[in-house]
């Protein structure tokens, strides 16, 4: 929660469930944040890397790779998020969606 809100004294039912809302908002990006990096770090520890662009996982499958002149190791992807966006979009073999498994019944 930001350290700029203040809570009204007098503050209705509808605000606290909106100002609630807002902030329940907040945290979920946070904790999807961290989740994402969590899952980044504890892939990198089995030297699979795990990153995410536009609500789409991708394994780098490859330990390190050349782009634009520059070497990259797979756990690099973690923290360069433009990197991974570009890497995508011009189709990089090394990047291999993560496609989730359904299976009628299985919870």
């Amino acid at each position: 929660m930001s350290k700029n809100k203040t809570v009204k004294a007098n503050e209705t039912p509808e605000e606290k469930i909106l100002r609630l809302e807002l902030e329940n908002e907040e945290y979920q990006g946070i904790i999807k944040d961290l989740m994402a990096q969590l899952d980044a770090k504890s892939g990198a520890k089995n030297n699979e890397v795990i990153v995410e662009h536009d609500g789409k996982k991708y394994h780098a499958n490859i330990p390190s790779f050349r782009h634009n002149g520059m070497v990259y190791k797979n756990t690099d992807l973690a923290d360069k998020p433009e990197l991974v966006a570009e890497l995508v979009e011009m189709k990089f073999g090394g990047l291999v969606e993560i496609i989730p498994s359904v299976v009628e019944g299985a919870e």
